[in-house]
């Protein structure tokens, strides 16, 4: 997972290599379905070189597990 910026907004830009595009795209419907506030947003896709990135909202105290323990 990466920080980026994506339309002027700090987000996570997760790598995917081990997806082939049906499964990414797969997940990505799935990611686009669920809206909740207390569910980390989804905010698109895009690819370079072979390599797919899910676009998601960044959040400043890190990962769930991080923060849990």
């Amino acid at each position: 997972v990466y920080r980026g910026l994506w339309n002027g907004n700090t987000v996570a830009l997760k790598e995917i290599h081990s997806l082939d595009t049906k499964q990414f795209n797969q997940e990505a419907e799935l990611l686009e379905s669920l809206r909740h506030p207390h569910i980390v947003s989804y905010y698109g896709t895009f690819a370079k070189e072979k390599i797919h990135y899910l676009v998601m909202e960044f959040m400043d105290l890190g990962s769930l597990s991080d923060y849990l323990y």
